[in-house]
């Protein structure tokens, strides 16, 4: 395989995520700054333009690339989690006035400690070197660069484009009538990573001159942001559950709090699932993707 030869959109997009990326690094910053949540959408959005090769690039290639771009984004997926986890806590709180704020924050720095999020007595932050984020950054845009190339036909690169979205949205749709089919939790997990994928594809490349293009794109989005609090009130009750299993000697009071945020999850779970299922049917209708380049 070729390198991105010029004129690559793809990499084109690809290069400016990685430049903006860099652009807005800290020398020196603590893991709870605003720059961990932009940087952890670039590898998100790096990863969606990469399935565009999918039809026309080695699996090696892709595979290597995309452990880079995972690497990099696993670095910051424990603060994200701890955000992910309060803010649910404090919509429980407001959703149940009569449970005791003590007790959910009790519950809060119980999870945190248990997730490995923060060690147990203490409150110090975790400040990171970012010139080895420079690095990441930097590798990837090289091997992106000398690995990955976007077929041309006619001396433009639509076709190819065509084929890389066609497959994310077939990929997307088989994986969400597997999750309406079985139910099954992770089933809706994968679905959100290719939902989310196709959504970057058309807002970052496809020029959407059609105004149904724009309100595909915008049930889409409705649907990746449902999957979404699906997948951040799984890992919830994942980590309740976690909580009840590790540590012996709770409190009566700080267990049954625990119960009922457990109860309220899986309640949500089920309202999430449905509105899922709803926009499965409007979105997926189609064998092929309903927008074109």
């Amino acid at each position: 395989m070729g390198s991105s030869g010029s004129g690559d959109p793809v990499y084109e997009a690809a290069k400016k995520l990685l430049k903006d990326a860099k652009a807005q690094l800290p020398e020196s910053a603590s893991l709870d700054g605003e720059w961990v949540h932009e940087l952890r959408v670039c590898t998100k959005k790096l990863r969606a333009l990469l399935q565009l090769y999918r039809p026309v690039a080695s699996k090696a290639a892709l595979k290597a690339l995309d452990h880079e771009i995972a690497r990099l984004a696993k670095q910051f997926s424990g603060p994200r989690d701890g955000k992910v986890m309060n803010h649910l806590l404090e919509s429980f709180g407001a959703a149940n006035p009569r449970v005791d704020c003590a007790q959910l924050q009790s519950l809060s720095t119980h999870l945190m400690v248990t997730a490995g999020l923060i060690a147990e007595n203490s409150e110090s932050k975790v400040v990171v070197n970012t010139a080895d984020i420079i690095e990441s950054l930097r590798e990837i845009r090289a091997q992106w660069k000398t690995q990955l190339r976007m077929t041309q036909s006619k001396g433009n690169f639509s076709k190819g484009l065509a084929a890389g979205l066609d497959y994310t949205y077939s990929k997307a749709r088989k994986l969400a009538y597997e999750a309406e089919a079985s139910d099954v939790d992770q089933h809706y997990h994968e679905c959100r990573k290719w939902v989310k994928y196709l959504a970057y594809q058309i807002k970052l490349l496809v020029p959407l001159k059609r105004s149904r293009d724009k309100a595909y794109l915008k049930q889409l989005e409705a649907l990746g942001s449902a999957l979404g609090e699906f997948h951040d009130r799984c890992l919830l009750e994942r980590h309740v559950n976690q909580l009840f299993a590790e540590k012996s000697g709770l409190s009566e009071s700080l267990e049954a709090t625990g119960l009922l945020v457990l109860t309220w999850a899986v309640e949500q779970k089920r309202t999430d699932k449905q509105r899922c299922q709803q926009l499965f049917e409007t979105l997926f209708m189609r064998p092929a993707s309903p927008v074109k380049w």
